[in-house]
């Protein structure tokens, strides 16, 4: 019998060591994962243009796959802002900072992540169904303004997306006159002087700009195949790289 508790003891002793070399294995994994992982980090901003009635709005889906790179643990970033009558709107930001992994605290990080892609889908939703029309349409200086906030960013990722006809008209520029088309399309220099003196921009390497339009008649697209173009040349002489579609292609 006394044979038995050695065995016994002996046994106990084993299972304690084996579970023991166990959890040392994985705290030892975990912190080598912490020291060598540099989590990857994404901005997104998205301006949604409000002074019209436009074919194509945000969407959480195709915001959503601008993190599509991130990870569990990674940071995430998000900015929402209207564009209207006014230089000056409210704007919606949401972050979810890098973590490092914890043992048994995986479920409450993924529980943060889906947070917070609820309330980016819901902003999104909430955005879409803000009343439209506006008399005025500003929108270079809340294009600069976030482009300014993205360029002093650090985030390995950083993205705008412009849901806009890019139609500027404000009491110093009105884009529907065909005598300021005719000035951007030919003599694209002077605007940007222009909208430079108002608000420069810095440097925009690293920046994607994408932007998003659907004319609805020969009138619409004609103006922004000028305007798009004008923005395009712009921003892309600042070092971003833009694209220019009716729809969303990430």
């Amino acid at each position: 019998m006394p044979s038995n508790k050695l065995k016994l003891k002996t046994m106990n002793k084993k299972s304690f060591y084996a579970i023991a070399l166990a959890i040392g294995a994985i705290a030892a994994s975990a912190l080598t994962y912490n020291y060598t992982y540099r989590p990857r980090s994404a901005f997104l901003t998205i301006l949604a243009d409000k002074t019209d009635t436009f074919l194509v709005k945000p969407e959480g889906a195709a915001a959503r796959q601008v993190f599509s790179d991130n990870g569990l643990w990674d940071s995430y970033s998000f900015r929402l802002a209207a564009i209207s009558d006014l230089d000056f709107t409210p704007v919606y930001e949401k972050d979810l900072p890098a973590a490092w992994f914890v043992m048994g605290v995986v479920y409450d990080r993924d529980s943060e992540r889906t947070e917070f892609f609820n309330a980016l889908d819901s902003e999104i939703t909430r955005a879409n169904n803000d009343p439209v029309g506006k008399p005025r349409s500003a929108v270079y200086y809340p294009l600069a303004r976030e482009l300014e906030k993205l360029a002093a960013s650090k985030a390995d990722k950083r993205v705008l997306i412009l849901y806009s006809d890019g139609m500027e008209n404000t009491g110093s520029v009105n884009f529907y006159d065909p005598k300021t088309l005719k000035r951007l399309k030919e003599k694209p220099e002077e605007m940007r002087a222009l909208f430079e003196k108002q608000y420069p921009l810095p440097s925009l390497a690293g920046i994607e700009v994408h932007m998003v339009f659907q004319p609805k008649n020969f009138l619409e697209n004609a103006n922004f195949l000028i305007v798009s173009k004008w923005y395009s040349d712009f921003l892309t002489g600042k070092g971003a790289s833009v694209t220019v579609s009716a729809n969303l292609n990430l």
